[in-house]
């Protein structure tokens, strides 16, 4: 049965783990063509980098500055019933090196709540924290005790895209300057940034496709996974060429060869080569609609040509993954390309 490489959005999203502390600022290089490197975030600067910030832990948090709103309606992750605006926020360097956030309203009636944070990275050092790790959550009582909600603690925060910019002090420290992603990235910035993330990419046409995970391993190569649909649990991989096309568009030409495993289909243990033909619109470099709008199939046994028909070409929006290892430890996902 035919492969689609194409892609089914799990999740609208989000590589190797952090390893660094809030305090310092390295660079390291990952599985993928992608620079790892530390960000620096501390009392000083954490002000400017939460900038309406979005944090969910259930409760959601957005983060402006020193100021924040609350709201939880379920107390099963261990923090109070609340709806709050103005809501003071405290940064604190601690003797760990760790970024404290310590959220302060009167109408707490547990005490107040100090989140620590650690292992902000920038993957591609483009000037973006692309993921942080929430090591732990405390609610401090009025009569001096603390209380730990250990549902939450060393859970990571990934795939952030463009949502956290790294301080001015910390880009100027280490020589950054952020670059434009709005539209389309040329091949180059493709290959920068785009080269070692996943996409998902959510099926809105007729036929609605599979759920398939896609990752760009190198500037022409990549892995696929089925994971749901008929071809769930198939693997593979596969070549392919990119393209810009426009300020705010993209083409995208796929490769693969598979082999028929359906013993009740007459094709069964041939072999064909599958071309899908994709363009692409950006809102930004990780997100946008997708098109497929030709594909071929040959049979590699007797050369015959099959043009996919036109009902049965995807489109849809799609997102990236820049922390592909984290993704699918979270989804249970074991990816092998046998």
């Amino acid at each position: 049965m035919k492969i689609k490489i194409l892609l089914f959005c799990l999740l609208s999203v989000f590589l190797i783990g952090c390893k660094s502390s809030s305090s310092s600022s390295s660079a390291t290089t990952s599985s993928s063509s992608q620079t790892e490197a530390a960000a620096s975030v501390n009392e000083i600067t954490a002000a400017e980098v939460f900038n309406n910030f979005q944090l969910d832990l259930n409760p959601t948090i957005v983060i402006t500055g020193t100021s924040a709103t609350y709201k939880n309606s379920d107390s099963s992750q261990g923090f109070e019933i609340a709806d709050l605006t103005g809501v003071s926020v405290t940064y604190n360097d601690n003797s760990d090196g760790d970024l404290e956030l310590i959220f302060n309203h009167d109408s707490f009636i547990d005490g107040n709540i100090t989140i620590t944070l650690s292992g902000f990275v920038d993957r591609g050092n483009e000037g973006y924290i692309d993921e942080f790790t929430v090591k732990k959550a405390e609610v401090k009582k009025s009569d001096g005790t603390t209380k730990e909600i250990p549902s939450v603690a060393n859970t990571k925060k990934t795939n952030l895209g463009t949502k956290l910019k790294r301080s001015a002090t910390d880009m100027t420290k280490n020589g950054i300057s952020a670059p434009d992603f709005s539209g389309s990235p040329t091949v180059d910035e493709w290959n920068r940034y785009m080269v070692g993330t996943a996409i998902l990419a959510s099926d809105i046409s007729t036929t609605g496709g599979d759920l398939t995970f896609v990752q760009f391993t190198t500037p022409s190569s990549g892995i696929y996974y089925d994971i749901t649909g008929s071809d769930a649990g198939d693997s593979g991989n596969f070549t392919y060429t990119y393209s810009q096309d426009g300020d705010t568009t993209g083409k995208l030409v796929l490769n693969s060869t598979w082999t028929e495993s359906d013993t009740s289909n007459p094709d069964y243990g041939t072999s064909f080569a599958e071309v899908d033909y994709i363009d692409l619109t950006f809102s930004d470099f990780y997100n946008g609609d997708y098109k497929e709008t030709s594909g071929t199939e040959t049979n590699l046994k007797t050369g015959e040509i099959k043009q996919d028909a036109p009902e049965s070409l995807d489109s849809g929006v799609f997102n990236t993954i820049t922390n592909v290892e984290v993704y699918l430890e979270e989804k249970k996902i074991t990816v092998s390309t046998n």
